[in-house]
């Protein structure tokens, strides 16, 4: 009979675990320090086609509240909906490291951040699942959609 209760508590534990659904195969392996190669462009945004990536980074800070306008115009122009890019909490950029030392500040989902800044101190190794979705002067830009804390 005690294995009923332990059995309910994983069923529970898994449903309600916020990476529950996530689907991290269709994220296909990634290196950081790589696409920090792409040749940056002098002013504006360059689009390219949506990918989903993940790789390994350091964090080197904590979360951070940006700017997301240009952010959420760019998912617009890409073909998602404004009405489900505006319900997205986007508000937060977060600054890693890549395994060579270079640094990229990020975007991540709000709901991401909020756990990711319980879970990760910065130093720590994460892997990071992310959609590549343009190039700015800056380099590529990357939407943080989910990690795991190794």
């Amino acid at each position: 009979m005690k294995f009923l209760p332990t059995l309910v508590f994983a069923f529970l534990f898994v449903s309600f675990s916020s990476a529950y659904g996530f689907n991290f195969e269709q994220y296909k392996q990634g290196d950081l320090d790589q696409l920090l190669t792409v040749p940056k462009i002098k002013s504006g945004v360059k689009m390219v086609v949506p990918q989903q990536i993940h790789f390994r980074a350091v964090l080197a800070g904590p979360v951070q509240n940006c700017s997301t306008d240009i952010l959420k115009r760019t998912m617009i122009m890409q073909g998602n909906k404004q009405e489900v890019v505006d319900k997205m909490a986007l508000t937060k950029c977060l600054n890693i490291r890549s395994a060579k030392g270079a640094a990229i500040s990020v975007f991540i989902e709000d709901k991401v951040a909020e756990r990711l800044s319980r879970e990760v101190n910065p130093g720590e190794v994460i892997d990071l699942f992310c959609t590549y979705l343009y190039i700015t002067p800056t380099g590529p830009t990357l939407l943080v959609n989910e990690y795991k804390k190794l």
